[in-house]
């Protein structure tokens, strides 16, 4: 798994770009977009099932069961926006990697000290989201 930070303000460059595009048509790929939490819960069995085979043969891990991707697919839709979530496919629609993003908040609770409750936690959170650009950072893994 790789993960990082990405930043609205700063798009990727032009050659990331075409060599993403290259790469996309030599080996057949597609991305597929989302609109819809019900059109990403549809996925979860292919997406345990891909993130299962990642993770086969590695010493330590144990497969996710249909309850544990339920539950974490449950949780990461609650925060996640479906657009922000890309799944690549090959030429036979078989899943071959997948994408999640999410808005870093991190900075809207720094500014909250962390204390969401009472209820003005989560309304300084909120408000101060746009501020800084913490909403324009995303989360990726």
């Amino acid at each position: 798994m790789v993960s990082g930070y990405l930043n609205a303000h700063h798009p990727l460059p032009d050659r990331i770009r075409q060599v993403a595009e290259r790469v996309q048509k030599r080996r057949g790929l597609r991305v597929a977009r989302y609109r819809t939490r019900g059109d990403l819960r549809a996925l979860v069995p292919r997406l345990k099932d891909l993130y299962n085979s990642a993770l086969d043969g590695t010493t330590g891990n144990v497969p996710l069961t249909d309850d544990e991707a339920k539950t974490l697919a449950d949780q990461i839709l609650w925060f996640a926006d479906p657009r922000l979530i890309k799944i690549v496919t090959n030429a036979a629609r078989t899943s071959q990697s997948l994408f999640v993003c999410y808005p870093d908040i991190s900075a809207a609770l720094q500014r909250c000290q962390g204390r969401l409750f009472p209820w003005v936690g989560w309304i300084v959170g909120w408000s101060c989201a746009g501020q800084n650009g913490s909403t324009s950072t995303a989360r990726a893994w």
